[in-house]
């Protein structure tokens, strides 16, 4: 019964995870929320087309202090890392209050070109906000099909 009960939830929560779109990716900080708009919940793939703009919001508590941050954006697409173009590389005039303070809480707001010269294909975005040394305060992978 037990056996049972187990291998069940497994299967459950294994469901659950497969239709995650977002995956953290190394923040050291904990994300508590995030929205790349256009896409709903139940979505297990963000279907993006290309020439357009791209929002995303970020919410998450900090582990870690920075006066300032910086966001990187790339799209693992056929094998390739391509770096996208964010409107505003500085996370502080993006709706951060630097600097960062360790357990306090954050919310992110950024947007990406999805260029014309994208492929369609899958791909894997991902979004950093990176501390003064460089380090992920967060690190969101978005799983997407570029059309």
């Amino acid at each position: 019964m037990f056996l049972s009960i187990t291998l069940t939830l497994l299967f459950v929560l294994a469901m659950q995870v497969s239709a995650t779109r977002f995956q953290d990716c190394g923040s050291k900080s904990q994300v508590t929320a995030v929205d790349f708009v256009g896409c709903s919940d139940s979505d297990s793939v963000c279907i993006v087309d290309r020439e357009t703009i791209q929002n995303i919001s970020i919410k998450f508590t900090s582990e870690d202090e920075s006066k300032s941050v910086g966001v990187v954006v790339y799209g693992q697409i056929l094998d390739f890392f391509l770096p996208f173009e964010v409107e505003q590389p500085d996370g502080c005039e993006s709706g951060i209050s630097c600097p960062v303070t360790d357990g306090a809480n954050y919310s992110y707001h950024g947007s990406v070109d999805m260029r014309e010269l994208f492929p369609q294909a899958s791909a894997i975005i991902e979004w950093y906000l990176k501390d003064d040394v460089y380090d992920n305060i967060v690190c969101v992978q978005i799983f997407c099909k570029i059309k």
